[in-house]
């Protein structure tokens, strides 16, 4: 399956800098927030899928429903749009997508860190200790969208918790 979004690719104010991982859900990048000139996570829901109703639905959904809520151990999220991609710096948009198929996008707070899973066995140590640990108090957990690389979001088709260093 091909990324949506390349390096130096734009969508609105946001340049992806590089992939972070793959779920059910969609695609996580780091991107630089050009207006504010920070790096964020940048979750897109594909055109493929923005077709289908109820995954927009429920992409929309995760996005009210996580930004509704301030805790030290969820995320923080920025903003939800839709736009075109404009290719790697050329300024070009993407004509070819109606409005209805404009790729969607959750920006949110980027965080470094492992997996659960990573935290599990590099430390061969089981759940309930891995998520009691002295992290607990630093900046536990993001659920991470895919599981081959560090990311922020969530995907219902491979879930992961993310520790974090508060940095």
């Amino acid at each position: 399956m091909s990324r949506t979004l390349q390096p130096d690719d734009r969508i609105s104010h946001y340049r992806v800098v590089g992939p972070l991982g793959v779920g059910g859900m969609g695609e996580v990048y780091i991107a630089q927030d050009e207006w504010l000139g920070r790096n964020v996570a940048l979750k897109i829901l594909p055109p493929r899928l923005v077709r289908n109703e109820e995954r927009l639905r429920r992409f929309v959904t995760e996005a009210r429903s996580a930004s509704s809520l301030n805790h030290s151990n969820i995320v923080t999220i920025h903003e939800i749009g839709h736009d075109e991609v404009r290719a790697g710096g050329s300024g070009a948009a993407d004509a070819s997508a109606g409005a209805s198929s404009l790729p969607h996008y959750i920006s949110m707070e980027l965080i470094s860190g492992e997996t659960l899973g990573q935290k599990i066995h590099q430390d061969e140590t089981d759940l309930r200790s891995a998520t009691n640990g002295p992290q607990t108090g630093r900046r536990l957990p993001c659920v991470a969208s895919g599981g081959s690389r560090r990311a922020c979001g969530r995907s219902s088709a491979d879930p992961q918790v993310a520790f974090f260093d508060a940095g």
